[in-house]
């Protein structure tokens, strides 16, 4: 378990705006869901367009979107003094992709142990969770959320999000921690190429932001559109590691489940 002793003994908390982001950290327990937050904002006549308010409403956002669509526990809301652009930290059961049936269960490892021997021959050597001893199909997750309005995910952040990574998880751990990149704007070419060629599993999710309904009131859930997720991708290494799991079908399911008008953004932070 990778505690907070072990990122600052790793320098995964050093950082020239400790004061202010532990401040936003204070803000984030205290108010840690989309509906308490605008409660505050409005309490603190906080501006709607600022890019405090908006990169906060996101990353509340994607938080009570993964609650609602992954299987996920310990989920922390980080925030903090020099958290290195982690926002979110938690436990995703991978069972989720699991099929339900148990004989398609069996079928499933056997292929996929067919694969696996085909693509060690081929070089291929990045075992799935699935044929690891004793495999919970618990990994640990990292989320950083980046609320761009038109800019694209460049490769400059795909970099630091290797670097991040790189120096917070040890090596014995990167099976089975996942880093997720959430942005409502997609790759740049380059970007998604230097995403794919990582050596760490990285997830990459394209989710809208929250939009503010016509003549809405700004500090009202109600008022808000829900987000959609567009894409969800995974790079070479986090789908070796996901090899076997219906994870691909499932995700556009949860596309579809996501974008039901019946689905409301209120419901979400009930969770």
């Amino acid at each position: 378990m990778i505690t907070r002793q072990s990122f600052v003994q790793r320098g995964c908390f050093h950082s020239p705006l400790a004061r202010s982001k532990s401040a936003t950290r204070r803000l984030l327990q205290q108010n840690d869901s989309v509906v308490s937050y605008l409660d505050y904002a409005k309490q603190k006549d906080l501006s709607n367009i600022s890019t405090v308010f908006q990169g906060t409403l996101y990353e509340l956002s994607t938080k009570t979107f993964l609650n609602e669509h992954f299987t996920i526990s310990r989920l922390l809301l980080q925030g903090g003094a020099n958290d290195k652009g982690i926002d979110i930290r938690c436990v995703w059961d991978l069972k989720q992709f699991l099929p339900e049936d148990s004989h398609e269960q069996q079928a499933a490892i056997a292929k996929l142990e067919k694969q696996y021997q085909i693509g060690n021959k081929r070089g291929k050597h990045i075992k799935p969770l699935l044929l690891r001893q004793n495999p919970s199909l618990k990994v640990k997750l990292f989320v950083q959320c980046k609320a761009y309005e038109t800019k694209e995910v460049d490769p400059k952040m795909v970099r630091e999000l290797n670097g991040t990574y790189s120096s917070c998880i040890p090596y014995y751990d990167r099976w089975k921690t996942f880093f997720m990149y959430v942005s409502p704007t997609n790759l740049s070419k380059q970007a998604r190429y230097d995403f794919d060629s990582s050596h760490n599993p990285l997830v990459f999710m394209q989710l809208e932001k929250t939009q503010l309904k016509l003549h809405g009131d700004p500090y009202n859930i109600n008022h808000y559109e829900r987000a959609r997720l567009k894409s969800f991708h995974c790079n070479h290494v986090a789908s070796w590691l996901l090899k076997g799991l219906s994870w691909e079908r499932d995700i556009q399911i949860i596309k579809r489940k996501a974008s039901s008008p019946s689905q409301e953004l209120l419901s979400l932070d009930t969770i």
